[in-house]
């Protein structure tokens, strides 16, 4: 018998909305729980610490592993609000996986959180000496080490307005490093507008 025929009777529901007592918070909770996931964003916006609990919990609904980054789920929305709000525990996370194989979600989540934070974290993981330390020497390795690199460097162009010009894959690091030590209070950040959801 599969899942689906033992369980199909038997709702799931989430439910937040008990864990706020400001009416706001309470209402976008509900808001989230009646199947409008974009609430999460504008439970983002009022910066209140009682949010960040209950990202954690959305954070890993419906995949405890918590991975890959999807935007258009639940779970993803929950994420992304958590690295925009500096959260360290899903920084940390991030930071993680752009170690990992399945690096292409980590970069995205970072790009869409944007910021000096995730500037940094992107400088940092280019050739980076973590990436796959256990294959590096391997056939294949090289490949996608630059296969990574090239999506970290699309993504830092997209970060900021007036980007460098790294002309050579071989001086990137050097390149953004030197960059951001120098742009670092005056760097211009591409943002995208701030929408309310309700």
């Amino acid at each position: 018998m599969s899942w689906w025929d033992r369980n199909k009777g038997k709702p799931i529901t989430l439910s937040i909305s008990g864990d706020f007592h400001d009416r706001y918070l309470k209402c976008l909770a509900r808001k989230v729980e009646w199947g409008f996931p974009d609430a999460i964003f504008d439970m983002e916006q009022t910066h209140d610490p009682q949010v960040i609990p209950v990202l954690r919990a959305l954070a890993k609904w419906g995949n405890p592993k918590r991975r890959p980054f999807l935007v258009t789920t639940l779970q993803g929305r929950a994420q992304l609000a958590l690295a925009r709000l500096g959260d360290q525990e899903e920084l940390h996370n991030i930071e993680r996986e752009l170690e990992l194989p399945g690096f292409g979600s980590a970069i995205e989540e970072i790009r869409q959180a944007g910021g000096p934070v995730a500037l940094q974290m992107l400088v940092n993981a280019l050739d980076s000496p973590d990436y796959l330390p256990q294959y590096r020497g391997k056939p294949g390795y090289e490949r996608l080490q630059f296969e990574r690199d090239e999506a970290i460097s699309k993504a830092l162009t997209a970060l900021v307005m007036s980007p460098p010009q790294a002309t050579k894959p071989a001086d990137r690091q050097r390149i953004w490093e030197d960059w951001w030590a120098k742009n670092r209070r005056t760097a211009r950040f591409v943002t995208e507008p701030v929408k309310t959801y309700e």
